[in-house]
């Protein structure tokens, strides 16, 4: 009866059937219950950061679209556009495939995909390009906050509806200009990083870090968290030298530079893990093979690494197929007109080698892949082995 109906969909059922079943009607039913866009493999751990203007962090996992949302949305056939600060990275491809993912559930046709490399000016000819088509949702990374402002700007006043990925454009208003802000917990990747780095060099030694010498919001949150923790936790390491680069591939010049200047370094602190395989190719040039090198973002590289436990010891990780999912929920949230909370993130994850294969599955939603599990598990049976020659040894 309708009343029964009304009366567990109040309880929180999300879907119902009413007899006779027809199979083709159940199939449907149940395809767009399986098909809520509610992510629910994110960690309930608490989030550090604040947003870029110091608003207070709000978990992705509170993202809901109800099916009666979801239905309203598809009806209306909308299209949505990603303009990218850069696409070459494992970050940048899971999380456009989150949101892919997820429009796709939305009945959102994503009718643009744009790659900046990290220039200013290419990407406001992206968004100029993009704005042509007439989407009715724009995802986007501003490269630079001051220089892309007026685009954005333009696009707002279009009625297209921004969600912006780590930071906004200058002068651009929450809830009048943009939907919301989506992040990953930089602050509290940068505390896991900081922890890892003390926890490999037994609280004592020299440390260098390698920042990202740009407006980053993101960045810039993730390189003060490691500081403040290592000088208020850990009194008995010192940060030596602070260098900085503003493109991904300078790591290895500048942790060479630091390295040949300070000859009893014992770890760096790389702001993303691009630059971190970069200083990784420094300590094996220069031979420090006992460096301790801690970064973010789980990259396959520094994965693998992690794994085989070398220099890159571990990492606070970001989910970005999450930030994904909520990046498309929000963009949801601003065509219904629901209000959406001005910044949003999800947690942070520590990486290291006993975790690396169930973080990777986390983080990207797939399986790692095969040689870094076989990586991993060669060397958990090493020093399975060495373990069990201690205590051997020790009972003779």
């Amino acid at each position: 009866m309708p009343k029964d109906i009304q009366y567990t969909l109040d309880k929180g059922f999300n879907n119902y059937l009413t007899k006779p079943i027809h199979v083709q009607e159940f199939l449907t039913i149940l395809s767009e219950t399986l098909n809520n866009t509610i992510n629910q493999n994110i960690p309930d751990h608490k989030i550090l950061s604040t947003g870029p203007h110091g608003e207070e962090a709000v978990s992705a996992k509170t993202l809901r679209l109800s099916l009666k949302e979801l239905k309203k949305i598809k009806k209306k056939k909308y299209r949505a556009a990603i303009a990218m600060h850069y696409t070459g990275s494992d970050w940048s491809r899971s999380q456009l495939e989150g949101m892919q993912t997820t429009f796709e559930k939305m009945g959102i046709e994503v009718v643009a995909v744009t790659n900046a490399e990290f220039k200013w000016k290419k990407q406001v000819a992206d968004i100029e390009s993009i704005l042509a088509k007439n989407p009715d949702i724009l995802v986007s990374i501003p490269v630079d906050p001051e220089l892309t402002a007026s685009v954005y700007q333009k696009a707002a006043q279009a009625g297209v509806k921004l969600v912006f990925m780590d930071n906004t454009p200058n002068g651009l208003q929450h809830g009048k200009d943009y939907v919301s802000i989506v992040s990953a917990d930089n602050y509290g990747n940068g505390i896991e990083s900081a922890n890892i780095m003390a926890e490999k060099l037994d609280r004592k030694g020299k440390v260098g870090i390698i920042y990202h010498d740009a407006d980053f919001f993101a960045t810039k949150q993730r390189t003060e968290a490691f500081e403040k923790t290592i000088k208020e936790k850990y009194p008995d390491i010192q940060i030596v030298d602070r260098r900085g680069i503003t493109d991904s591939n300078d790591g290895e010049k500048v942790a060479s530079a630091m390295i040949a200047e300070h000859q009893d370094l014992n770890g760096i602190f790389v702001v993303w893990d691009v630059p971190a395989e970069g200083a990784l190719r420094a300590t094996r040039t220069a031979k420090k093979s006992n460096l301790v090198i801690t970064t973010m973002d789980l990259g396959m590289n520094v994965a693998l690494e992690i794994a085989q436990d070398g220099p890159i010891k571990g990492l606070g990780a970001q989910l970005p197929y999450q930030q994904g999912v909520a990046e498309a929920i929000l963009a949801g949230y601003g065509l219904l007109g629901k209000q959406a909370p001005p910044y949003v993130a999800v947690p942070s994850l520590k990486v290291m080698k006993e975790n690396v294969i169930d973080a990777w599955q986390l983080v990207y939603h797939e399986d790692a892949p095969d040689i870094i599990q076989s990586v991993a598990k060669s060397r958990s049976a090493r020093e399975k082995g060495e373990q069990q020659d201690e205590s051997i040894d020790r009972r003779r």
